[in-house]
């Protein structure tokens, strides 16, 4: 009865030893979200970058020093990424760690179906807060941009309006008298 009573302690005390060595998945992932903020700026909260799962079987040595957060080339800073943290020094490790950062803003949307050279109208728009993290062609957040202007796409309802989708409408026409 003593000896698996002591195998069983051995296992035990090996095990919170092993988690005592073991570098904390919180502070990795708290690294990652400090890291994102500053690479944005400041303009995005924590709340609104969520990582993806770290495996909780991953034991990596404590790191001594202050854990280094990086980009891996060509990572965007947000949208769906990959942020490197490493350990330097005397212990050294490396791991990849997936999140997704999301900049809500209020855009203009629209509101019903427009074809293709049909002129907004501000019955044709909703005001809406949307993720624009992927959104690299730009957005549109101001009824004043869409005001004189002509759609070059057809577009459905809920569409995200960007500067590319629209044409100013020609005003003055050739061999037209302007006063």
């Amino acid at each position: 009865i003593l000896l698996p009573l002591l195998a069983w302690l051995s296992l035990i005390t090996a095990g919170s030893a092993q988690a005592d060595n073991s570098q904390s998945l919180r502070q990795i992932a708290d690294t990652v979200k400090s890291f994102l903020v500053t690479e944005n700026n400041g303009h995005i909260s924590i709340d609104k970058i969520s990582i993806g799962v770290i495996d909780p079987r991953l034991r990596l040595p404590t790191c001594p020093n202050p854990l280094q957060a990086f980009l891996p080339a060509g990572s965007p800073t947000r949208g769906r990424t990959t942020v490197g943290v490493r350990c330097s020094g005397t212990v050294t490790w490396k791991i990849y760690v997936p999140a997704r950062v999301r900049i809500m803003r209020k855009v203009l949307v629209l509101k019903r179906p427009v074809m293709r050279g049909q002129q907004l109208s501000l019955q044709d728009l909703l005001l809406e807060e949307r993720d624009i993290s992927n959104y690299s062609n730009g957005y549109i957040d101001q009824t004043s941009d869409v005001v004189q202007h002509i759609m070059r796409y057809p577009a459905t309802i809920g569409t995200i309006l960007t500067p590319r989708m629209l044409k100013a409408i020609t005003l003055v026409h050739r061999g037209k008298n302007v006063v």
